[in-house]
């Protein structure tokens, strides 16, 4: 399939300067691993795992307290690779260890919604953790025991994290916003033997207790963790700072084989019950070197800030990459636009930010609220900002480019996935920048772009991304469902990992994403991703962010469905879906012209700023709904039904 996609600009609208070139580290590892530029390091690790690995490890000074025999041994076949055969190490020493000679630099700057300013040096954390270990080991926790991790993005959950791993243990992190019935499933099926939480959490100035939510999660789950409880404990919970006060600190690191469990991240399948991806300790520590410190250029130099959860991957991500490279961690309890609107650009300004993270869903939300300038605020301190998530629409990335980066600093997009413990694609420092593109694929991955018959497509042409060779940051199947790891990720092409996406590379070797497969509509015959309608709608200017999704019809077979958020002033009217409808007429044909177009207040979306369009169609089509813990916004459900009353089932 051949398009012409709009957003395939051929525009170069950011080169690196020499200054930056020559002080990133990816031109450091390409030094360093005696490669002439990146195509010959690309070339190179997905030709010779056994050559690449180790010297991603070698560029970062990992320390396994026994080294390994074998990088990879794939004599089971690419899809239960097994990687540093023969290596001791524990994750926890990276980001411990290593900094000892540095306590007295601040480990985590933490933002609250109160207002207040918390700085934790590395003292304090490495202490905190040394005690929050040793409660832990009086709760019976020992090694390849699940812990569960129910908290907001304040230090204590990087504490957290980082006792349970000292431990040997493995760490299940659940969502900050989740009911009863998700942290339920993800007790029952991760089998935790402790939870650890905060009395309350505050949500937009309202103190939300935790314990009547875990109390009916555990009575759902048929389980019986100990509940560790960070401030006010009501029985039968056991109250953390009471607990590490009269137990002896864990300051020594248990050490386990490299590639045995360090995380269990749930990610929701399309239906069904969640899916456990599981992270080991090499797998987690040299996927974060190499996507992080090598192709994103994170530095200890750094302050970083990117408003996430912990439930999600890039939680987890950004308190391990942070914590091992050294730098400063700047976490945000709560929303980026609470107490005020603006929070988060002023809090780029208070702390000095070097290196942001947003999802593309923050900056739509942003202009969405009317702000077409960002002069009030001071941007200087920035120097790299990267966007993962969800695919970019033209307009919020130019609005992104000239008002937050001022058109001198980088978007460095990055995708990959909770399975892949990172990205598969990338930008980079030392490529020149094109709008909403990827500069490359992340090395020794193997990324291809597949055909249905299992073919690499030509330029310029939209199939699955694939992974052609092992990774080590893969999941290394799914906790307690192998045979759904296979079926959902090897299953259509073999010996290839089927990551869910389109994709498809210029003349240029820049990569596109267009969307989930999953999500594809066929339209008169031909294949097409939502996110190109859903540009040409956000490009209209009448909304403000949409969700596209198929309908049945008797002539063409399948017919678009649409979902839009209006932009401010823009009246819900039928001459509005008129207007729209057109918009996407001239952008892609006639017979690409929406079926119907409803109108509500937001759509539905994880935490990270994903369209779950699954939901979406099914809302609208009156279908059951699926799992939905990984919503943020469970309730627009039912507001989307209700626009929607009197479409025919599809």
């Amino acid at each position: 399939m051949r398009v012409n996609f709009a957003m395939e600009s051929s525009e170069v609208v950011w080169r690196p300067s020499k200054g930056v070139y020559e002080t990133s580290n990816l031109r450091a590892f390409l030094k360093a691993s005696g490669c002439h530029d990146f195509d010959d390091l690309l070339s190179r690790s997905n030709q010779e795992t056994n050559w690449f690995w180790p010297r991603v490890f070698s560029f970062a000074h990992t320390k396994f307290e026994k080294p390994f025999e074998q990088i990879c041994d794939v004599s089971k076949g690419i899809a239960h690779a097994n990687w540093c055969v023969g290596a001791k190490m524990n994750f926890t020493t990276e980001c411990i260890e290593r900094h000892s000679k540095q306590l007295e630099t601040t480990a985590i700057t933490c933002s609250y919604e109160s207002g207040e300013i918390r700085h934790v040096s590395r003292a304090e954390l490495f202490e905190e953790i040394a005690k929050l270990a040793g409660a832990l080991r009086e709760l019976g926790v020992s090694k390849g025991d699940r812990v569960a991790v129910y908290m907001p993005m304040i230090p204590e959950v990087a504490i957290g994290f980082m006792a349970v791993a000292r431990l040997g243990a493995i760490t299940v992190p659940l969502f900050s916003g989740f009911g009863a019935d998700a942290i339920a499933a993800r007790l029952e099926h991760s089998g935790a033997k402790v939870v650890l939480t905060v009395g309350s959490m505050s949500r937009r100035g309202k103190d939300v207790p935790t314990a009547p939510v875990l109390e009916q999660a555990i009575e759902k789950s048929g389980t019986n963790p100990s509940v560790l409880v960070h401030g006010p404990t009501p029985a039968p919970f056991v109250s953390w700072q009471e607990l590490v006060q009269n137990v002896k600190p864990v300051h020594d690191a248990e050490i386990v084989d490299a590639d045995d469990p360090l995380l269990i991240v749930y990610t929701s399948g399309t239906t069904g019950k969640p899916k456990g991806a599981v992270l080991t300790h090499c797998g987690f520590t040299g996927k974060l070197i190499l996507d992080l410190q090598i192709c994103l250029d994170l530095k200890p130099s750094d302050r970083w800030l990117w408003m996430s959860d912990f439930g999600w991957i890039i939680g987890p991500v950004m308190i391990g990459a942070s914590l091992m490279t050294g730098n400063v961690l700047v976490m945000a309890e709560g929303a980026p636009d609470y107490p005020e609107t603006d929070r988060i650009w002023k809090l780029i300004e208070e702390v000095k930010v070097t290196y942001l993270g947003v999802a593309p869903t923050l900056i739509r939300s942003t202009m969405a609220k009317g702000i077409r300038t960002m002069s009030d605020y001071d941007f200087s301190s920035l120097r790299v900002l990267v966007s993962s998530g969800e695919p970019w629409t033209e307009e919020a990335w130019y609005w992104c480019f000239e008002n937050i980066c001022k058109r001198n600093i980088p978007i460095l997009n990055w995708s990959g996935g909770t399975e892949i413990s990172g990205g598969i694609l990338t930008g980079t420092v030392i490529h020149p920048l094109k709008p909403l593109t990827f500069s490359a694929a992340v090395p020794g991955m193997g990324a291809d772009i597949f055909d249905a018959a299992g073919n690499s497509v030509e330029t310029g042409q939209v199939g699955e991304l694939v992974l052609k060779k092992p990774s080590i940051g893969l999941t290394r199947g799914l906790w307690n469902d192998q045979k759904r790891y296979m079926e959902t990720y090897w299953s259509d092409f073999g010996s290839a990992w089927k990551h869910g996406d389109l994709a498809s590379r210029d003349a240029d070797g820049y990569w596109v994403l267009h969307g989930r497969s999953d999500d594809v509509l066929k339209i008169g015959g031909k294949r097409t991703g939502p996110s190109e309608i859903e540009n040409l709608l956000v490009g209209s200017g009448l909304v403000s962010d949409a969700g596209v999704f198929g309908l049945s019809d008797e002539r063409a077979g399948q017919a678009i469905g649409c979902i839009c958020v209006l932009a401010p002033g823009v009246p819900d009217t039928a001459d509005t879906r008129t207007q729209l409808q057109d918009s996407v007429v001239q952008g892609m044909g006639r017979p690409y012209r929406p079926k119907f177009i409803g109108f509500v207040d937001e759509l539905p979306k994880t935490r990270s700023g994903k369209i779950v369009r699954r939901v979406i169609s099914a809302a609208v089509t009156g279908k059951n709904v699926g799992d939905v813990s990984s919503l943020a916004n469970p309730d627009v459900i039912d507001r989307i039904r209700h626009v929607a009353e009197g479409i025919v089932d599809s």
